[in-house]
């Protein structure tokens, strides 16, 4: 997860109060996807200058028969505070941890060129990857990474 954060994400990453993972079941409100359920991280932020929503969310919608197998990853609208936010230098968009958010289509577009294609199915395992981070690694451990009794090199480190 490390390596998803910039040093523009800090300052507001400073503002994050609690992160929870809550398992759901069922299916998405998208016609023609049939799920098992899955898991959302809500990610809290305390008043701050960079961001109107108080709570961030991303759903992970696992296949019906494998659950290690992502159908659908679910963001949501980041309401930045003008010029506030790190995925933005001027018009130019560039990486940042909150890229996580940002809603994926379930099917790519019609006129996708392989290489669009590759790029989406990196960008989705990517953010899965980031997703069972949270889940199984972050999350569970919250309590020992914050108070530090998880060393720095600890072969628990999720990243």
């Amino acid at each position: 997860v490390a390596w998803r954060v910039t040093a523009r994400d800090i300052p507001v990453l400073r503002s994050l109060s609690d992160v929870r993972c809550i398992e759901f079941e069922g299916s998405p409100p998208i016609e023609g996807i049939t799920t098992r359920g899955g898991f959302r991280l809500e990610f809290d932020f305390a008043p701050n200058r960079f961001l109107t929503n108080t709570t961030l969310t991303k759903e992970y919608w696992l296949n019906e028969e494998d659950s290690d197998v992502l159908e659908l990853p679910v963001g949501c609208d980041v309401a930045w505070q003008p010029g506030c936010n790190p995925g933005q230098i001027g018009s130019h968009a560039v990486a940042s941890f909150f890229d996580i958010f940002q809603h994926t289509s379930p099917t790519p577009a019609p006129d996708s060129t392989d290489k669009e294609l590759r790029q989406r199915e990196m960008q989705l395992e990517d953010d899965f990857d980031i997703g069972l981070a949270f889940r199984f690694d972050l999350v569970p451990a919250a309590l020992r990474w914050y108070t530090a009794e998880m060393p720095a090199d600890s072969d628990d480190e999720p990243w």
